[in-house]
């Protein structure tokens, strides 16, 4: 930093050397820092100067009378046409040819320089390339030639001798503006016979459509239209004369960059004769702007040509009104389509209002002025010089009492140098700040009637009655009364305040008017309206950048880390070249064109004039997203309104286009621009700084912070009224709002997350947790399947079955529709826990028929949707299929069936059936024969049961393996009995281990009929763990809290369902299981696991075994562990901090809690952003600091915050943008440390830098212009 920082590095400095001969001759590479033949430099120069050689050579033909000088004019300009047509396709047919062996010598160097060249020959490809470069766009060719045709045409007739005699009448005049004009149309040339030089004043950072060859001709056919313009009006004699001298003088202001590109010209004078003449404001977008101007034109013309004074006034009237408002968004209303039904009704009611309201005031401004002029004339004159006198002593009066009620909002009044009395004293103080706030709040809806109606109507009257008469007498000063006019009418609406001091000081020249100079008193009120309306526009500007001056100036000797070598010499010139400093303020003043420091010292030259937008882009184009861009995002929504009524309160102050606000709020910094603002709408962009600060950064924010603080916290009542600390500082704060976003705490977790008693408690939360995780997520699947029921309208709901890809539901005659689901599995992590679906049976005649190789639930994670599952493909067998644990029956051998595809029962409903003889899969196979179902049946431990039975008590005798059995050919006419089959019971009594009485793969028999609501996959059953593992974890399964959870979610039913040891043994095994893999299937506690498992598995690190595939695969299964870990973890630092759960009840406050307030996870997971984007109440996540192995938390909590709203100086803004536009683009000094960007707590050069538009600068979020419609702020 300060002397240390290098300007300009020497790779950088050597290749400016080489740039900079390029601005000044126009193109012409002569100093190329390797060694190059001669040819290349003879063929520059021709090109060059061959130009002026055939302009000479055409002079004397002229001079010499030998041509007549029209004729050579002509003649001159149709060569230079073909010159440019011949160089150009020259340079195509030698470059466009192939050669198919490659010259020995051409091999690339590899030490050599990027940009070096090697050449063949004189007219070789490489050497016609660099020479005379082609055109990217084909067309351009004729175009440019076509331009070149027409500027050196005219310039040899603008720079004859005889022409330069009749307007200087000298010949050492005539000889020098000779010589260096013909330099100056030789410069130009170049670039459209070649291409454009490497120009300072360079606003893109590509050259789009080749416009930069443009630039300069720009400027030499401006020069060469007054000439023409003087031919035909001999009064634009002297203006042809300064335009000679000013010709002479271009390629001196092309070199500094002071004349802009011809993109930023033109948006430049449109903004500038918008704003200066039309009364209007900056636009937000070149289409905006394109689109004001053709209207506000359209109406200078029709009143420029419209004799009657009535009409006159009443156009300017009721478009100078409509002009002011947001005409375009008032156009496309009628055309947007109908709010969705979450939209809020007022916001609907919003936009049409605003539409209404708009046309009223449109009607009642042209009836008022209308009638008013028509009755101006029954008026006597004296009686109309008294109402003109009351009404511009209340339009002063009424200027006063604005400025007073803005100021009183304000927290420092009198240019920032003394704290507002009235203004709360500490924000700390939620009592008294809420307090204060609401009575300025009172004082701001005051001001807004003030500026929004009573003002405006009171200034409409006083312009029509003053500027009536439009002279008719002088072409000139009727151009120049319109303007006036147009613009008064539109300004007391587009920018009521500025308007408000504009008229107030018309009116004390008017009551002066003797004392004032002849000239003056000869002008009218409208022209002096308009002279005094633009000075007042720039003395703004003048003084604030005579504040940015003297600032840089100050303190780059103050601050001894702002001290460069350069420093000492810089002060001494500035003292001894004072009125040079002080007439470039002054010209960057009239220009509207940034102030620029030289790589931001207190050196300052003329930045090239720009819109007020600055950058190219449109806004909010682009920005450097990362991580945090969320933040910012989410920030953007919620501040809208705050922001709204603070700015059409008045408590930011007179808000104008152009203005630069900083908000900050904990570790956030936002940049808002005020892009455009009119009658009742404003348009601002918000950008968001980075939060991984840097040095520079912290240094400047902490400057802010310390400002902030000692101006908004500083809770002693004594210094109410206070100077400010800080009044130089580009940095004045304004007032702070309110705002509903996300507050953020970071806490080190050293001593938390690796004590023994959390990880202690790591293990039962995590069990305790994935119950609950497990027993909500089967129950809110069953009520979303049973909510969409009876949205499609289906009386039996337990009818349905669920089909892959929302299967469609078929309807007959015999039975509803089968109900189909959306995708009830694809949830993100606010509705992972409702992916399961309560399983029902088909009737006969509307079962589907299930494809091939499905499985229960799909593992992908894009539609996990829950499907049926086939086994075994041959017709005329007996198959089964298995869905959620239920039985699915198929045709037996016979081919007679009840139903026509195949039936799905519940066990419930299979108990209670008489179907024919079917068998049941236990999903690992089909079943071809009695004896293989025989087999398998053994082979599972089940024993069948007969469900004809009422109390279903008694068993079927399982036959034997060598059993005979009868043919299963044999037609079955009889009523079928159906069998079930329920897992063989141990007949030991209960231990305290808690032992399940099925297997875990097996066909569930329920004693309730409630469970099947709350049965698992399938898939989730067929658990590869270890029988000894798993029986050893057994006993740690919470079965008090397994039943305290049914009572929650089942209400009335929830007895039943507790006793149901099948549906309680296959939720032990699968979250013992889960259990298992996390800890690495041993079983181990977090505390002989460590911070570090606990902080991978919280990540989503599963440790590997040989069991961990079954769980990642499952990304289902796998988001709810991990969803059940984070709540233990959560739980245990609570735990941890506040004291342990001593009941079931706080375990379900805690877990009640995190389900419907919190987001759990990964900072860069994509659910964390969603998250926030979805406003969810709080989130909650760990990282870890590899580096220094310290574990931290973050806690972001939705809340109302206090952020506080700072006024930037909006020059300071635009020099350093200017500087570094200039430095990036044209020196291409992008040194992380050089001194321009080191931290400058005064103008806050860092975060400046850091504001502007990519690839420039760096912001991580980017807002689109954001629309503020003034109708509800009150």
């Amino acid at each position: 930093m300060g002397s240390n920082a290098p300007l300009l590095n020497e790779y950088k400095q050597e290749f400016f050397w080489k740039r900079f001969p390029q601005t000044v001759l126009g193109g012409p590479k002569f100093r190329l820092g390797y060694p190059a033949p001669c040819y290349v430099y003879v063929g520059q120069i021709t090109v060059f100067l061959l130009p002026w050689l055939l302009g000479g050579m055409a002079t004397l033909l002229a001079e010499l009378d030998v041509m007549v000088w029209y004729t050579a004019m002509y003649l001159y300009g149709a060569i230079m046409i073909g010159f440019v047509l011949t160089v150009q396709c020259l340079s195509w047919f030698t470059q466009s040819r192939r050669s198919s062996v490659s010259p020995l010598g051409l091999q690339a160097n590899i030490l050599a320089e990027d940009d070096e060249v090697v050449f063949s020959s004189c007219f070789g490809k490489e050497t016609m390339n660099f020479v005379t470069p082609l055109k990217k766009f084909k067309v351009n060719i004729i175009i440019h030639a076509l331009i070149s045709g027409f500027m050196c045409g005219a310039g040899f007739w603008y720079l004859l001798p005889h022409t330069l005699d009749c307007l200087f009448a000298s010949k050492s005049a005539t000889v020098v503006i000779y010589t260096l004009g013909w330099f100056t149309l030789s410069n130009a040339q170049y670039s459209l016979t070649v291409t454009s030089s490497p120009e300072i004043a360079t606003y893109r950072d590509s050259n789009r459509f080749e416009l930069e060859s443009l630039t300069r001709p720009l400027y030499v056919c401006l020069c060469l239209a007054i000439h023409i313009l003087a031919w035909y009006i001999p009064e634009a004699k002297e203006m042809n004369s300064a335009s000679h001298i000013v010709f002479v003088t271009l390629p001196v202001l092309w070199m500094f960059g002071f004349l802009p590109p011809i993109d930023s010209f033109s948006c430049w004078l449109a903004e500038q004769i918008s704003i200066l003449l039309y009364g209007g404001s900056p636009m937000s977008s070149y289409i905006r702007l394109t689109i004001i101007m053709i209207a506000s034109t359209i109406i200078y013309v029709t009143v420029f040509f419209i004799e009657s004074q009535i009409a006159q006034l009443t156009i300017l009237a009721c478009f100078g009104y409509l002009l002011s408002a947001d005409l375009m968004t008032l156009i496309q209303i009628p055309f947007t389509k109908r709010s969705p039904p979450t939209d809020s009704v007022i916001m609907i009611l919003i936009k049409w209002t605003l539409k209404e309201m708009h046309l009223i005031m449109f009607v009642v401004s042209g009836i008022s002025v209308t009638m008013l002029t028509y009755f101006m004339d029954e008026i006597p004159k004296s009686t109309q010089y008294s109402i003109i006198q009351i009404l511009g002593y209340v339009i002063a009066g009424l200027t006063v009492i604005q400025k007073l009620t803005s100021d009183v909002q304000c927290v420092y009044v009198m240019c920032g140098f003394v704290r507002n009395p009235f203004y709360p004293i500490s924000t700390e103080y939620i009592e008294n700040y809420t307090k204060r706030k609401r009575i300025l709040h009172g004082i701001g809806i005051c001001r807004k009637i003030l500026i929004d109606y009573i003002s405006p109507v009171v200034m409409l009257v006083y312009v029509t009655m003053l500027m009536q008469k439009i002279p008719g007498n002088s072409d000139a000063a009727k151009i120049f009364t319109i303007f006036s006019m147009q613009k008064a009418f539109r300004a007391i609406w587009q920018c009521t305040s500025d308007t408000l001091l504009d008229l107030s000081i018309l009116h004390l020249t008017l009551e002066l008017q003797d004392q004032m100079p002849t000239a003056w008193q000869n002008t009218t009120s409208a022209i002096q309206y308009l002279i005094i309306s633009i000075c007042r526009n720039r003395s703004e500007q003048i003084f604030n950048k005579l504040y940015f001056y003297l600032t840089t100036l100050v303190t780059s000797w103050t601050d001894k880390k702002q001290r460069h070598s350069s420093t000492v010499p810089t002060l001494v010139l500035s003292v001894l070249l004072c009125p040079i400093v002080l007439a470039i303020v002054f010209v960057s003043a009239v220009l509207d064109a940034p102030l620029l420091p030289v790589f931001t010292l207190p050196i300052f030259i003329i930045g090239f004039p720009r819109p007020n937008r600055f950058w190219p882009a449109a806004v909010g184009a682009s920005a450097n997203k990362n991580d945090d861009t969320v933040y910012y995002s989410n920030l953007a929504h919620h501040i809208k309104k705050p922001l709204h009524q603070a700015i059409f309160s008045g408590s930011l102050g007179n808000v104008k286009a152009g203005q630069h606000f900083l908000l900050r709020y904990q570790d956030r910094l936002v940049w808002m621009f005020i892009i455009e603002k009119g009658c009742r709408y404003c348009m601002i962009s918000l950008k968001g700084l980075e939060l991984q600060e840097t040095s520079c950064h912290t240094l400047e924010a902490s400057r802010i912070d310390e400002i902030l603080e000692y101006t908004f916290n500083k809770d002693d009542i004594s210094l109410c009224c206070r100077l400010n600390p800080h009044p130089f500082n580009t940095l004045t704060p304004i007032s702070t709002i309110t705002v509903d976003t996300y507050s953020d705490a970071k806490n080190v977790l050293t001593g938390i997350i690796d004590s023994p008693e959390m990880l202690n408690l790591i293990s039962p939360n995590f069990i305790k947790s994935l119950v609950w995780v497990l027993v909500n997520h089967s129950v809110n699947c069953s009520s979303m399947l049973s909510n969409v029921s009876k949205k499609t309208g289906d009386k039996a709901h337990n009818e349905s079955v669920i089909f892959k890809d929302n299967a469609i539901a078929g309807k007959t005659e015999a039975g509803p529709a089968i109900m189909q689901s959306k995708d009830v599995h694809n949830q993100s992590w606010l509705s992972i826990s409702s992916a399961e679906s309560e399983q029902r049976y088909l009737p006969k005649k509307d079962a589907k028929k299930i494809d091939d190789e499905e499985s229960i639930w799909n593992d992908s994670d894009d539609n996990e949707s829950l499907m049926l599952e086939e086994f075994g493909t041959e017709k005329n067998k007996p198959k089964a299929t298995l869905l959620h644990g239920r039985n699915m029956v198929a045709k037996d051998n016979t081919g007679a069936s009840p139903v026509t595809e195949m039936t799905v029962l519940s066990p419930y409903v299979l108990q209670h059936s008489v179907t024919n003889k079917q068998v049941v899969s236990s999903g690992i196979g089909s079943c071809d024969s009695p004896d293989d179902l025989d087999d398998l049946i053994n082979d599972l431990g089940m024993t069948p049961v007969n469900t004809n039975n009422s109390n279903n008590s008694k068993t079927s005798k399982v036959k034997s393996d060598g059993a005979k059995r009868e043919s299963s050919n044999t037609p079955n006419t009889s009523t079928y009995v159906p069998v079930t089959y329920v897992p063989m019971t141990n007949s030991t009594p209960n231990t305290s281990t808690y032992v399940p009485v099925t297997n875990l793969a097996g066909s569930m028999q329920f004693s309730s009929p409630h469970s099947s609501k709350l049965s698992l996959p399938l898939k989730w059953r067929e658990v590869p763990i270890d029988a000894s593992v798993l029986r050893d974890l057994l006993c740690e399964y919470p079965r008090d809290w397994f039943k305290y959870v049914l009572t929650l979610v089942q209400g009335d039913s929830s007895e039943e369902i507790q006793a149901d040891d099948t549906l309680m043994s296959i939720y032990a095994r699968l979250v013992m299981s889960c259990y298992a893999i996390v800890n690495g299937l041993g079983g181990s506690r977090g505390s002989n696991m460590g911070p570090s498992h606990v902080y991978k598995i919280f990540t989503g690190k599963i440790p590997w075994s040989s069991s961990s595939d079954w769980l990642t695969k499952d990304s289902e299964l796998l988001a709810l562990t991990l969803k059940a870990y984070r709540y233990a973890v959560k739980m245990s630092i609570d735990q941890v901090l506040l004291g342990e759960a001593s009941s079931l009840d706080e375990y379900e406050e805690y877990l009640t809690e995190y389900d419907s307030n919190y987001y759990i996870g990964c900072e860069k997971d994509k659910n964390w952003k969603e998250a926030i984007m979805l406003d969810r109440k709080q989130l909650f996540s760990i990282s870890r600091d590899i580096a220094k192995g310290v574990y931290s938390s973050r806690l972001l909590t939705k809340q109302n915050m206090v952020i506080s709203i700072s006024r930037l100086n909006q020059e300071v803004v635009r020099g350093q943008w200017a500087n570094q536009n200039l430095e990036l683009l044209y020196l291409t000094n992008d040194d992380e440390e050089r001194y321009s960007i080191q931290a400058h707590p005064t103008i806050l050069r860092n975060l400046t830098v850091q504001s502007a538009d990519p690839p420039l600068g760096y912001p991580i979020y980017s807002s689109l212009p954001l629309n503020l419609p003034d109708l509800h702020s009150l």
